[in-house]
């Protein structure tokens, strides 16, 4: 039913154009009668087959596309070189279920889904990546809004980027999602000893990072990641022989403490 209603829709012929086209038709029909030809049945089945595939049909499609009010938006994300990438952890900011299309994604949006929408977004991921969703999403449509933004995200190469587009007339929009590389995040926190006193010159390593750094007279630390705000990274300290190791979060402090 969708891909009839976008070929119906996206087939319209201006009404002048199709009327001029009839006029010819019915002046070679008639200059064939008085020429005493057999007209061929097929051509008035062709005839009028045309008629209402070039005209009564898109016009029905869009009439019915208006009554419904339900978009069918097509979603494409790029790499940063322009090559179209198949597999990213795709989300909107309306609710809906973001389905896989070939190499992109489609997404049915009723009217319902633009209005009162203020929390929940949905993600499409297919790349089997489920550590990071979207960043630059809205949190919500105001009541009315015809907007829906559409994000995507690629963890393991730190690369995101967000399309907004405005529901309208096109019942078939397409958000075409450019992917850029996330600009540099941080893990930051504190060592400590077992008595809760800082650990100074303890070395830091990141799961799945190759960055080493070390802590500072007071036991804290900072370290640059490429990653997404809120994704959970393990962090690891040792001093001599003693290593601690816990789950620290993007742009949140983390508290390594020794245990012995």
């Amino acid at each position: 039913m969708e891909s009839l209603l976008h070929f119906a829709s996206t087939i319209a012929v201006p009404f002048w154009v199709l009327g001029l086209a009839l006029l010819v038709v019915v002046a070679a029909f008639l200059q064939m009668r008085r020429a005493q030809l057999v007209i061929p049945g097929w051509m008035f089945t062709a005839v009028l087959a045309a008629i209402v595939l070039f005209g009564f049909g898109p016009f029905a499609a869009t009439r019915y596309l208006e009554s419904q009010d339900v978009h069918y938006a097509q979603v494409e994300v790029l790499d940063p070189d322009g090559h179209r990438v198949s597999e990213a952890a795709v989300s909107a900011s309306v609710p809906g279920a973001l389905l896989k299309d070939g190499s992109g994604w489609k997404m049915r949006i009723p009217p319902d889904a633009l209005t009162g929408n203020t929390s929940g977004n949905t993600s499409g991921d297919t790349s089997g990546d489920t550590s990071g969703n979207t960043s630059g999403n809205t949190s919500g449509n105001a009541s009315g809004a015809r907007k829906v933004t559409f994000s995507a995200t690629q963890d393991a190469a730190k690369l995101a980027g967000a399309k907004a587009i405005t529901l309208g007339s096109d019942y078939f929009p397409t958000a075409t999602i450019q992917l850029v590389g996330l600009p540099p995040n941080q893990i930051h926190g504190i060592v400590l000893d077992r008595e809760g006193k800082p650990v100074a010159g303890a070395f830091i390593t990141l799961a799945d990072f190759p960055t080493i750094a070390s802590s500072a007279a007071d036991g804290t630390f900072t370290i640059p990641v490429h990653a997404t705000s809120d994704q959970q990274i393990t962090v690891r300290a040792q001093k001599g022989s003693t290593s601690i190791a816990s789950s620290g979060t993007v742009g949140q402090p983390v508290t390594l403490r020794f245990k012995q």
